[in-house]
């Protein structure tokens, strides 16, 4: 547990340093981003199965309200792309994903989102299946299926 608060305050007080303004706001974004998607990442991995973590839902509503409605032509970083969609629990969420990915796929300096898009749809798939709550289900394990499923291995590099 020492270990993950260690981590945890790195990554909210990691900085972005930059010679522009443009490339200033950018990396701000993207640093941002991450953070989300990493405190989000690192909550479920870690979390009970028998106790919801802590400021979770906070953590989840940032990610909804910022990042997502933020970037407007597109997300070329896939790792907070996937952490996002599987928190998309409602319609309204998992529309903003989907709006998302289309904005990705317009853009021609980013790679194919593809593969991504067919995790985070297995993901989906995986979720409405145990939404009655009757099972526990392991995020970990939702997360290596999904992703596991795609016809090829997505990048998130």
């Amino acid at each position: 547990i020492r270990r993950l608060k260690e981590l945890e305050s790195r990554i909210d007080t990691a900085s972005v340093t930059s010679t522009s303004a443009k490339q200033s706001h950018d990396a701000t974004f993207v640093v941002e981003l991450y953070q989300v998607a990493t405190r989000i990442y690192l909550a479920r991995a870690s979390q009970s199965p028998w106790e919801p973590p802590a400021n979770l839902d906070a953590l989840i509503e940032a990610g909804f309200s910022g990042p997502s409605k933020i970037c407007t032509s597109g997300c070329e970083h896939f790792f907070p792309l996937l952490i996002l969609a599987c928190e998309a629990r409602r319609d309204d969420q998992r529309v903003a994903i989907l709006n998302l990915v289309e904005r990705t796929q317009r853009d021609s300096r980013i790679r194919s989102v593809r593969g991504v898009m067919d995790a985070i749809q297995s993901i989906w798939v995986q979720q409405d299946l145990h939404a009655d709550g009757d099972i526990l289900v392991n995020y970990l394990d939702v997360m290596s299926a999904g992703i596991s499923s795609t016809s090829t291995i997505p990048s998130f590099a």
